[in-house]
């Protein structure tokens, strides 16, 4: 559950606004910003795409989230997962061996605006973008959308990835 400390109203989406621009469909700038926002074309000699808006948005997830350093906002109680690789992969193998998911993602966040526009990179993947205000916690997150199952919490018992951890406190 998130506090008001650590909530992010954003959590999971990204903002894309095309701005202004003309060409060819078959333009690489013209094809990208188009795509973004799902328009498809048969050759256009002359395109104009203004100020449309997209939003992206990642459907429920299993997200388990990670520091990597102590981290004071997050709690008294503290676990060091050793090996986090070998962690991931085990609960990664336990999750799809009982349906719950079919893949997975770790990684640390990037902390960085979620809204870009135009021919401008893409921020990342919106399960592991955080605004630079949340940049003191360090997250790493393990990341599983949720396809099939409903947001219902899943609580299990697996004694592989306890030998993965070292309580701290």
């Amino acid at each position: 559950m998130e506090d008001r400390v650590r909530v992010d109203a954003g959590e999971g989406t990204l903002s894309y606004e095309t701005g202004r621009i003309s060409g060819s469909s078959v333009d690489p700038g013209v094809a990208l910003v188009s795509g973004r926002i799902g328009i498809g074309f048969v050759h256009c000699p002359n395109v104009t795409i203004s100020n449309c808006r997209a939003e992206r948005a990642i459907p429920d997830a299993l997200l388990l989230c990670t520091s990597s350093r102590p981290v004071a906002k997050f709690g008294p109680h503290c676990v060091r997962i050793n090996k986090p690789a070998q962690f991931f992969e085990a609960l990664h193998t336990k999750l799809c061996l009982d349906g719950h998911v079919e893949h997975g993602m770790l990684g640390p966040v990037i902390y960085k605006d979620r809204a870009y526009k135009g021919t401008e990179p893409e921020p990342g993947h919106p399960g592991f973008i955080k605004p630079a205000s949340f940049e003191d916690e360090c997250e790493i997150r393990m990341f599983w959308p949720l396809d099939r199952r409903g947001t219902q919490p899943l609580e299990f018992s697996h004694p592989l990835l306890a030998r993965f951890c070292t309580q701290l406190s």
